[in-house]
């Protein structure tokens, strides 16, 4: 079984528990990723197959403003559906001749992971599809695959990659979209990488305990305004807040209001079972650990 993946957190972690029951049963797995990717591989347990060049910069845009619906402070952003089709542009010619010298008998990957479909097509290998959360095949994997196109073309797959053999789909069903194709339904079981998790997350909060978090997709570079906002909202109430970031991301957080408490690079999973709430940013690995562990 190869796997393929972008080069994205919440893209990947949802397939680790999948991968590690293969290997459990019995199975040779790999992980192809860009070559930046793979310490996230590696941490996972898993064997990983460099693929292309490192992702480009680019994945986060601003929308037109002509586009732009609301009021609200903020730019709004969205993701670049160029991003991920440079993306598999760039791994493609690594994924053909690894699947031609390793011969996988099955590929697995992430809704956006498009080179998979292509290299599935082009070598008449099985793909499974598997999802992270709410499907997302009209809202983000039409536009990038049709950016996409004119690599497939370039490698003779000129219609459309053929279906999936299997969609994954570990999604509630309450909350899947109902239109979304039909795929085999498996337990969410949250995976949120490795750390320390500090002694006081064990202990009995003296007050509701609410988590705020930017998720994983920040520009270290760019201020988050919205969490020292949030953060100082909720510390004029009677709870304990805590504010959850990658430590590489805590500069962009800014200054934060006293008797908050910053939380670095601790997994989420290992948090959420102890808050009241949580405040995010709408990310799907984030909105599904919270589902996965019944936090509001």
């Amino acid at each position: 079984m190869l796997v393929v993946t972008c080069p994205l957190t919440g893209h990947f972690l949802p397939m680790v528990s999948s991968t590690w029951a293969l290997s459990l049963a019995g199975h040779e797995v790999r992980v192809a990723a860009s070559p930046a990717f793979t310490g996230l591989v590696h941490a996972s347990g898993l064997l990983a197959v460099p693929s292309g060049p490192d992702a480009p910069d680019g994945l986060i845009q601003a929308v037109p403003a002509a586009s732009r619906r609301g009021t609200g402070p903020g730019a709004k952003l969205l993701q670049s559906s160029d991003w991920f089709a440079a993306v598999a542009t760039g791994m493609t010619d690594d994924l053909v001749a690894f699947c031609r010298g390793w011969r996988p008998d099955v590929l697995m990957h992430d809704p956006l992971a498009l080179a998979a479909p292509l290299v599935s097509t082009l070598l008449g290998i099985p793909r499974v599809e598997h999802r992270w959360g709410v499907d997302v095949s009209d809202t983000l994997v039409a536009p990038a695959a049709a950016a996409f196109a004119s690599t497939a073309r370039r490698h003779g797959v000129a219609e459309e990659p053929d279906p999936p053999a299997m969609i994954i789909d570990p999604c509630p069903p309450r909350l899947q979209l109902p239109d979304a194709a039909p795929g085999l339904r498996v337990r969410y079981q949250p995976y949120n990488g490795g750390g320390t998790v500090p002694a006081w997350a064990w202990e009995a909060p003296t007050a509701p305990r609410v988590c705020i978090t930017p998720g994983t997709v920040v520009d270290p570079d760019k201020p988050l305004p919205w969490l020292g906002e949030l953060a100082d909202g909720l510390s004029r109430l009677e709870v304990e807040v805590l504010v959850a970031i990658r430590a590489e991301h805590r500069d962009a957080a800014g200054a934060l209001p006293p008797g908050v408490r910053t939380v670095e690079s601790v997994p989420l999973g290992a948090l959420l079972p102890h808050c009241d709430l949580v405040v995010h940013h709408g990310g799907s690995g984030t909105g599904m650990s919270a589902a996965a562990h019944g936090t509001p």
